[in-house]
């Protein structure tokens, strides 16, 4: 991927400062295959579900694992996780919300709120922890992790232990989050419209922790009566741009980045992209619903407006038109469009230094999970990490 070297210092109130990131290699985002992974009915099965509402998110882990929210038709509050090896047709665990009910000893139907993700834990035995955040009062929001256990990837996981991590009635509203690295979570927190948004990191041994607010996003931005901030996404892995925390902000339709969230004070820096956020026209610029990074630091967004996909490699701008998947894979003679889970309806994986994997969870629950293979490499294994 090349050097971000277009991106700006802005001249803000704060004067805050982000340095051009470091060039790596390049993904051909003109070259692209779309594969169904699972259709509806094998994740229906998976689950154990008689039937499939929507596939409510996907989650990439280490190997060939990737982790979904599917949801059924006849208990649509109430979500199975399901672990899947994406290079065969192995299920490799479920949770059940009924299961996290036990765990836990908490009581209802799950309403997720915003964010899941998973992080890789190099481990002989733990595989990943699953995190997630849902309401079951609407008072307060409660952060879950769910530490699925192998003996080995692709195994039939030996326990699957779920524990509240943090709960808050001073956070009634997740529309998003992240994981940072093993200790942190990058969160938007607070209610849309009341002039409370601001971004977090959650410390999973402390507490929630506000870091950049809803008056600095204006301040920063010149003009603007709310800056809501509705997405966000992480650049995992170790390479230069990990830790690297992207988010959008409807109302100004501006995306941001932040290299250094979990800092006591951390800088941040309005991005000028070229088709998402420089057109005069508010209108007219992206409305990024869901939001997911690769390891190489390209960002990829869904445009609900366009239904389409939206990448920034750092350079240039390209577009993955979901129409496109809808007739790579097709349900039926006359199938419905392609929509995408939002927001945890994107997740990307860099699979080599010129190919890069990105899932798509189907909202609607036709088309079940989806992956889009960009770029081209000789490489046929997935990186492990």
């Amino acid at each position: 991927m090349s050097s971000f070297s277009a991106i700006r210092s802005q001249a803000l109130a704060l004067g805050l400062l982000l340095a051009p990131l470091a060039a790596t290699a390049q993904v051909n985002f003109s070259s692209r295959s779309i594969t169904q992974v699972r259709t509806a009915a094998q994740l229906a099965s998976a689950a154990a579900a008689p039937s499939t509402s929507a596939i409510d998110g996907v989650a990439v882990g280490q190997g060939s694992l990737v982790y979904v929210i599917h949801r059924d038709n006849t208990a649509s509050l109430d979500e199975t996780f399901v672990v899947l090896d994406a290079a065969g047709a192995t299920t490799t665990g479920i949770i059940s919300a009924s299961q996290i009910r036990t765990q836990t000893g908490a009581s209802g139907n799950f309403i997720l709120e915003g964010g899941f993700d998973v992080s890789s834990v190099l481990n002989v035995n733990v595989i990943g922890d699953l995190y997630f955040i849902e309401s079951l009062t609407g008072t307060d929001s409660r952060l879950f992790r769910v530490a699925f256990q192998h003996s080995a990837v692709g195994s039939t996981p030996i326990t699957a232990n779920t524990s509240i991590i943090l709960e808050s009635p001073l956070v009634t509203e997740i529309l998003d989050f992240k994981v940072i690295n093993s200790s942190n979570l990058a969160v938007v927190a607070g209610e849309e419209g009341a002039g409370t948004i601001f971004f977090d990191t959650v410390n999973l041994t402390t507490t929630w922790q506000p870091k950049i607010s809803q008056a600095q996003l204006l301040t920063a931005n010149g003009s603007g009566i709310e800056a809501p901030a509705e997405s966000v996404a992480v650049v995992k892995g170790s390479g230069p741009e990990a830790g690297n925390v992207w988010f959008y902000t409807h109302d100004i339709f501006e995306v941001w980045n932040s290299p250094t969230l979990t800092v006591a004070t951390p800088t941040f820096t309005k991005e000028t992209i070229t088709g998402w956020t420089s057109d005069p026209v508010l209108a007219n610029r992206v409305d990024l619903h869901a939001f997911a990074a690769d390891e190489a630091g390209n960002i990829f967004g869904f445009d609900e407006p366009t239904n389409t996909i939206r990448i920034f490699d750092g350079t240039a701008v390209h577009t993955l038109d979901l129409g496109d998947v809808t007739a790579a894979v097709g349900v039926g003679p006359t199938p419905p469009a392609f929509t995408v889970s939002y927001p945890r309806g994107i997740s990307a994986k860099q699979v080599s230094a010129t190919q890069t994997d990105v899932y798509l969870a189907s909202g609607d629950g036709n088309y079940g999970l989806v992956r889009v293979r960009f770029g081209s490499s000789s490489v046929s294994e997935w990186m492990a990490y």
